[in-house]
């Protein structure tokens, strides 16, 4: 080990002096591993069976006491046993072993391993046991066993509650906390006898206990991992449940929500569980006995395992009744879906490390749309995933920093590298591609019928990403062997290994006078200002999907693969729009040279309702984010845009609107902004319905009624008169009688009634007031995002002060609410920036949770654009607080490193897109006066005013948009395709790419015209140099994969 420092210190040497700074700084960060190296790993010689755990909690207290026997197996003989036990949380009194001999224990390390030595040696194949008692302390930083409170009136009461999900057992016992080491638990809790109990099953004895005291015996549980395991203790009250289900359960409140209804709890829940029945093909009476809890806890840190009690946000539990919205029963059901699929993906099924976990997060992600769609079909959540799930993802997966689903299980170690594995990118990341897999299988029949082998095969066993693509994709392989020797998993590694994900390009190219279409692909990234920033260069097998004119309502059907080192031609039917990858179902953007993209334009102006209306939704995504990359024009991009006029659909809004977010919120020059702002609510005249009583109309359906509140939320912050008029009048009104004729809009109302109140700081305390005194969390939770939209710095200074400030009233789950709420506007930005300034430190000192501090810093850096923005976020960032945080710096860094790149080189086409549509206007004023042959000029100005007498072109009018100064080939309308179609659209081949059935040609990637150039380096190092250099890269490598 010796030799080997002493080796890379002198290659450090060496390369500096030659000037490779970059591989010395290789060397010196291997060096840096390997002296850091910290094994986070318990042995898996010793592992245990069976937890008899015994608490005694008095909630008035700061500690507890308890016990814990250990039922032990081992594979070979020991005479050490290692734990983990978090020393700062609790303290060990004694440990002995089954012949009663004490045992001897120093402290826990770095990593929580406890090392613990007995004098009789452990023998293989024995029944062996440890028994341990110890203290522990209440957590502060809602992570382990953890004290909270809530007000009941004027009295505060306190919950006990465990959260210990993914590594936080060990905060409350010493344990085996590690996914894989599955056991049985019988767990019993002492507690006063004004408190109730509850644990993953249901409860044997209670017994009294002394004066004061209960003792509340729990059945003992099937095997499940350390994190899943719950103790609730608390005042809380059982609802009145249905008992004519073949899974009864209970809903349990604070004494004081009890008056909100749980209607919609009530009507879905069983059904839930009959669809997932079904659908996974596993009754869920035979996971665990047949009744579950869910409680609806006040402060909820969302970190509670999800065994048999169901730990909710109370908003996502509980409804209005009558007034419940249309978002908010939409949210008890898919998060009751999402808890309960956890039965079976997590609980039955669990991942062998958390390297892996986005396997089981994904399922569940998944699943909660699925089933939730089977439940109540009007609620299309099937359609839903692709806004809320798949192009988020496409925009967060976009960045360099991205990382893989599955990560080498040594880089994932540390509680924070942990929790960087859940977080919701790589969990809804996860889902995505089980939806592509889902397409590349056939459909939903198909996916059901793998994804039912998979649980029968890994059934109380573990798993990781690699097992669930292998045994999903394993029947379609099957398929296929007996004509060739495809692996359908070889395939789909690439998506779960590597970052990021493909922008495929397609081209048009004339080869003996037929349309020749060229297909090539890049990784997409957001480009940044900082050039250091390295984003490896991936391919991937892509599944390519398609439609076009000819068979625009086929069912979505694979093709054939996209080699990852190969570009593809076909033979294309002539004059014809196409569109890839359809319905957005798979997870990769498509760009589309000019000449196809105005077919596509054209045949939206045509015949809109031929692109699937999802088609339309991804299309508009796919373009305005691609442009932020400039491999496509913004001038296209608004194009796009002016086929929203005629749009009345939800979905293409949804993506519209989510683009020209970004845009209003990066663009600095005030007159482009009033312009971008008009053009948008011109698009918006025929979508935007003004409520003159009730806001939702009987004949609405749920998915026109999401529409119209996101069409009522930006008309009003566009500025819309009758918008603003009606928010505002509603308000005054809402002032005086406490009602609202329809509760979708409240959080609409309530914000504008802020931003443009004539007594700004009255109306603030008069909405703040009715937040502490509300008991319906719904309410409360719309006026927390009203709030942060006035427009008084002081006020919001104030408002951000009280997230940090005991018994406010702001609880801590909704922290960062408050924080994003407050960041909608540019004096919010403001305060956000001075607020911060001065208050790193006490955020992460009352929470004591880095991941709050961590949403709040991405949050930010989300909203800043100029150079000084970034110069100051990076002296916020080095702050001692975010030292032990490199990843959190880096992200944030980058977010604000991309929108300054975005503003140094978009602003200005932006701009001169609306300068050049002024322009247009005064043109297309000027020439209507004139004779009809004047409008035939030659140029750009003329043109766009020709056009603008038909609906396929971009015109300069407000009503349509900003006209490209690029001049197009002017194409006449789409000719019809011959009735048999392309080679490309009508192949029913699912053969991956050694089939030659769908593509006429491939050419690799070293053809003529490669898919990405690769700039030559101009470097003028000498051969030699470059030889040391690769050489001492190569060592690198090795050092790195010796540690790994």
């Amino acid at each position: 080990m010796i030799l080997l420092f002493m080796l890379v210190l002198v290659v450090i040497f060496m390369e500096a002096k030659m000037g490779e700074f970059k591989t010395a700084t290789c060397f010196l960060l291997a060096l840096t591993s390997l002296c850091s190296a910290l094994d986070y790993r318990l042995p898996q010689t010793v592992v245990p069976t069976f937890y008899d755990l015994s608490l005694t909690i008095d909630p008035e207290e700061t500690e507890y006491s308890g016990t814990v026997n250990i039922s032990l197996r081992t594979s070979t003989d020991s005479d050490d046993i290692y734990i983990h036990e978090d020393g700062d949380s609790i303290t060990i009194g004694s440990a002995r072993t089954k012949d009663d001999e004490k045992c001897t224990f120093d402290t826990s390390d770095e990593a929580d391993i406890l090392k613990i030595s007995c004098p009789t040696t452990l023998k293989q194949g024995e029944d062996n046991w440890l028994f341990m008692e110890f203290t522990g302390k209440f957590s502060e930083d809602g992570l382990g066993l953890v004290k909270s409170t809530y007000m009941d009136g004027d009295d505060k009461q306190v919950i006990i509650e465990s959260n210990f999900k993914p590594t936080y057992a060990r905060r409350a016992f010493p344990c085996l906390d590690e996914p894989d080491f599955k056991a049985g638990f019988a767990v019993d809790v002492t507690h006063p006898k004004d408190y109730s109990a509850i644990s993953n099953s249901l409860i044997s004895n209670t017994e009294d206990s002394g004066d004061d005291l209960r003792r509340t015996t729990f059945e003992a549980t099937p095997e499940i991992s350390t994190y899943l395991l719950t103790i609730f203790l608390s005042k809380f009250k059982a609802a009145e449940t249905s008992s004519e289900e073949k899974v009864e359960f209970k809903i349990f409140t604070r004494p004081n929500v009890a008056n909100l209804t749980k209607n919609v709890a009530n009507k879905y829940y069983s059904q839930i569980i009959e669809k997932l029945d079904s659908y996974i093909g596993v009754p869920y009476e035979d996971l665990k006995d047949t009744e579950s809890y869910l409680v609806a806890v006040p402060d909820y840190s969302d970190a509670m395992g999800d065994f048999g009690v169901f730990a909710y946000r109370e908003t996502n539990l509980l409804d209005e009744g009558e007034k419940t919205t249309n978002r908010a029963k939409q949210n008890i059901i898919t998060t009751m879906t999402y808890k309960l699929s956890h039965e079976w993906y997590g609980g039955d099924v669990a991942t062998k490390w958390w390297s892996d976990v986005w396997a089981n997060e994904a399922v569940a992600t998944y699943l909660k749309y699925v089933i939730s769609d089977e439940v109540d079909s009007e609620m299309e959540l099937t359609n839903q995933f692709l806004l809320e799930v798949s192009q988020k993802m496409l925009q967060n997966d976009g960045h360099s920093f991205a990382q893989p689903l599955s990560s080498n299980k040594s880089k994932v170690n540390s509680d924070w590298e942990i929790e960087n594995k859940l977080n919701t990118v790589n969990v809804e990341k996860g889902a995505s591609i089980l939806h592509m897999v889902n397409i590349i299988l056939g459909g939903n029949e198909n996916f059901k019928t793998a994804l039912q082998q998979h649980l029968s095969k890994r059934k109380d066993a573990d798993t990781d990403g690699a097992d669930i693509l292998k045994d999903l994709l394993e029947t379609k392989s099957s398929e296929t062997r007996s004509t060739s020797d495809t692996d359908y998993y070889t395939y789909l590694e690439k998506w779960a290994f590597s970052a990021g994900y493909p922008l495929v390009t397609v081209s048009l190219t004339d080869v003996n006078d037929t349309d020749t279409v060229k297909l090539s692909q890049k990784r997409f990234l957001y480009p940044t200002t900082d050039t250091e920033t390295f984003a490896e260069e991936t391919g991937w097998y892509v599944p390519l999907t398609a439609t076009s004119r000819a068979n625009y309502k086929s069912s979505i059907k694979v093709g054939t693969f996209m080699n990852p080192d190969q570009e593809m031609l076909f033979n294309f039917g002539h004059d014809q729009w196409l569109a890839l990858n359809s319905q957005g179902g798979c997870f990769y953007r498509v760009n589309y040279d000019e000449t196809l993209w105005r077919r596509i334009l054209d045949g939206l102006s045509t015949s809109r309702t031929d692109f699937h209306v999802l088609q339309r939704s991804q299309m508009i995504d796919d373009i305005f984010n691609i442009a932020r990359t400039g491999d496509v024009s913004y001038y296209l991009a608004f194009e796009m845009a002016d086929s929203l006029v005629d749009e009345t659909e939800y979905y293409p809004w949804y993506s519209a609107l989510n683009a020209f977010s970004y845009l209003l919120g990066k663009i600095e020059d005030e007159d482009t902004e009033l312009k971008l702002k008009n053009y948008i609510l011109s698009l918006m005249e025929n979508v935007v319905t003004i409520p003159s009583k009730n806001f939702v109309d009987d004949s609405d359906s749920h998915v026109d009624v999401l529409k119209n509140v996101l069409v009522l939320k930006w008309a009003c912050e566009l500025g819309h008169e009758e918008c603003i008029k009606y928010a505002t009048e509603t308000f005054k009104s809402f002032k005086e009688s406490s009602s609202l004729d329809d509760y979708n809009a409240r959080e609409v109302i309530f914000c504008n009634g802020i931003r443009h109140s004539e007594n700004v700081k009255e109306d603030w305390e008069f909405l703040w007031k009715i937040y502490t005194n509300s008991l319906s969390v719904h309410e409360q939770n719309d006026i927390l995002n009203a709030l942060g939209c006035a427009e008084d710095k002081e006020l919001l200074l104030s408002y951000l002060q009280k997230v940090i400030t005991t018994d406010s009233g702001i609880k801590r789950q909704d922290a960062v609410t408050v924080f994003k709420s407050v960041l909608s506007s540019s004096v919010g930005l403001e305060a956000v920036k001075e607020y911060l300034k001065t208050n790193v430190s006490a955020i992460q000192n009352f929470f004591k949770d880095m991941r709050i501090l961590a949403e709040m810093v991405y949050a930010l850096g989300e909203k800043l654009i100029s150079d000084e923005d970034v110069e100051w976020l990076t002296d916020l960032l080095t702050d001692e607080i975010l030292n032990d945080y490199e990843d959190v710096r880096t992200k944030a860094n980058a977010l604000a490193s991309v929108n300054n790149y975005w503003l140094a080189n978009f602003q200005s086409e932006i701009t001169d897109i609306f300068a050049e549509q002024s322009t247009t206007e005064a043109s297309s004023t000027e020439s209507s006066s004139t004779e009809a042959s004047s409008t035939e000029s030659s140029s750009t100005e003329s043109s766009s005013t020709e056009s603008s007498s038909t609906e396929s072109s971009s015109t300069g009018s407000p009503a349509t948009g900003p006209s490209s100064p690029v001049s197009s080939s002017t194409e006449s309308s789409p000719t019809e395709l011959p009735s048999t179609g392309s080679s490309f659209i009508d192949s029913s081949s699912t053969q991956p790419p050694t089939s030659t059935e769908w593509s006429t040609n491939t050419e690799e990637s070293t053809s003529s015209e490669p898919a990405t150039s690769t700039e030559v380096p101009t470097t003028t190092e000498s051969k030699s140099n470059r030889v040391l250099s690769s050489t001492y890269i190569l060592l690198c490598v090795a050092i790195f994969a010796m540690l790994s």
